[in-house]
């Protein structure tokens, strides 16, 4: 189960590929948010949900219901890929190795300046 809040709504993915929300009673979200928001990797950043899915870096536009690639200089990023909020940049940290039997990991972190122009992009 994935929970995170939006717009001032209490937004909670189920484990059957749902999307509830709660201001003053539960109901359903739209069902256009719950397509990419069911893998490990996702944060919300000033009132954006950001997700990370099969190597493609999105961001869900609640002005027009949508999921949209976000654009910009992500790097190639491995499955173990984790989005976070640091101080309305976001972080992402993952690790290089593509097998986890090794004595020795090499953990790499970038921080990305979102911007979103009028045209309704977001990119670093």
């Amino acid at each position: 189960m994935r929970s995170a809040c939006l717009e001032g709504k209490f937004h909670v993915a189920t484990n059957n590929n749902k999307v509830v929300c709660y201001k003053r009673k539960w109901d359903m979200a739209n069902t256009e948010m719950s397509c990419f928001w069911f893998e490990d990797s996702y944060c919300v950043i000033e009132n954006v949900l950001y997700s990370f899915e099969d190597g493609t870096s999105g961001w869900h536009d609640t002005e027009v219901n949508m999921w949209k690639v976000l654009e910009g200089g992500l790097p190639n990023l491995f499955v173990s890929v984790r989005f976070a909020d640091y101080g309305g940049k976001m972080v992402v940290p993952w690790d290089q190795n593509k097998f986890y039997h090794v004595e020795k990991m090499m953990i790499w972190c970038a921080v990305f300046v979102l911007k979103r122009p009028k045209s309704g992009q977001v990119g670093e």
